[in-house]
């Protein structure tokens, strides 16, 4: 395991057994008191940064799959239940189901780049940038950056004087770029 899996993997632990002996009977309420709109800000940075980190390895090769998700994915979790149970008794006892929608925005924000990064996504060549990357959409935008029309009825009028559009298209286009 590389070393920052181990990190992630041992933060991740340590919390459990922090939590759990919170459970037992070790006060961790007000330890650390963070307002709410913080814990869900670190909830969001915390999904975002390990799955762009995920994202990272998953391409090394390195380890399988399971193993990296199980490290990224769910190991910081814990964390975000930790930092929960040393708020404000009070807090506590407002909102008891904020673990679980911290636990939703961590997620949430997980699976955007890993999704964004999916091994399945059609890789096109850039014209004119010499570069590959990107969908359909930017092979539609190089095509417009390249000078090719995105537009049918430019299309059609060009086509018009090759003789290769009826007569019905090229009055409607004509048509169309007159008002």
């Amino acid at each position: 395991m590389k070393q920052v899996d181990l990190i992630v993997a041992a933060l991740g632990v340590a919390s459990v057994v922090v939590v759990l002996l919170g459970d037992l009977g070790f006060e961790l309420a007000g330890t650390a008191p963070l307002a709410l709109h913080r814990y869900y800000v670190v909830a969001a940075a915390a999904g975002w940064l390990f799955g762009n980190l995920y994202v990272a390895r998953r391409r090394s090769g390195t380890r399988p799959r399971s193993v990296l998700l199980m490290v990224y994915g769910l190991a910081p979790i814990p964390p975000l239940f930790l930092l929960r149970a040393m708020a404000r008794r009070e807090a506590l006892d407002a909102a008891p189901l904020v673990p679980l929608f911290a636990c939703g925005v961590y997620l949430a924000l997980f699976v955007v780049p890993v999704s964004m990064a999916a091994p399945g996504r059609q890789q096109v060549r850039l014209q004119g940038r010499g570069r590959t990357g990107g969908t359909a959409a930017d092979r539609s935008s190089a095509q417009t950056a390249a000078g090719a029309s995105t537009s049918p009825h430019r299309d059609a009028a060009e086509h018009s004087s090759k003789g290769s559009v009826d007569e019905s298209t090229r009055r409607a286009c004509e048509r169309d770029e007159d008002g």
